[in-house]
């Protein structure tokens, strides 16, 4: 066979084999799902919170993608890759990813999320609220400890206070104004007794 025939077939079966591949690629294309992103754990300014980003394949091969969550404009919070399986039986493949990551202050954050699937760079934007911790203020640990004393000064007090202790009764006034009178030596009134003496009888 003459080699510029050979040559021109195999132009021609390049030409037909390429596109396939292209459609191929083409298909297997990911994007963000419905919803796109979702917060799972609340952030405040002293402990991390969550963001899961939901993903969907409807092409016949499975693919991984890099995802980047940035804070407005360039800071980059967290990255992961995920592999979102290919699509069966007509439903897309579906796939889920948590990112963690924290704020030192409270306020609302714009971010950036970022979906690279090697070729192209997908880019959602999203809002979060960070709250601010009670367990970030010195106040807090101030309250604590003035409540574990009052607590403590209440058990105490009930402690002296307890049922079967041994207290003197309260007296009345009677019975303050009796012993009065016998630290003096003054009888009581109404108990003394007279004694008779005999006219006759001389003592000395």
């Amino acid at each position: 066979m003459n080699p510029k025939k050979i040559f021109v077939l195999f132009a021609l079966i390049a030409l037909v084999i390429t596109p396939l591949a292209l459609s191929d690629a083409s298909d297997a294309e990911v994007e963000f799902g419905n919803p796109a992103v979702s917060v799972s754990i609340p952030f405040n300014d002293m402990n991390a919170g969550g963001m899961t980003v939901h993903l969907l394949n409807d092409g016949a091969a499975e693919q991984t993608v890099t995802i980047t969550v940035r804070e407005y404009p360039d800071r980059i919070l967290a990255t992961a890759d995920v592999t979102v399986p290919a699509s069966e039986g007509g439903k897309a493949g579906e796939a889920s990813k948590e990112l963690r990551f924290s704020f030192s202050s409270p306020g609302d954050r714009y971010l950036q999320i970022e979906m690279d699937d090697g070729v192209d760079v997908t880019t959602l934007g999203y809002n979060v609220s960070v709250t601010h911790s009670i367990w970030k203020d010195s106040s807090t640990y101030i309250l604590i400890i003035i409540v574990i004393i009052v607590i403590a000064v209440v058990a105490y007090l009930r402690m002296r206070g307890l049922p079967g202790k041994k207290t003197r009764p309260a007296k009345t006034f009677t019975e303050m104004e009796a012993e009065k009178k016998a630290g003096k030596g003054i009888a009581p009134s109404g108990g003394s007794k007279r004694q008779k003496y005999d006219k006759g009888d001389k003592r000395k």
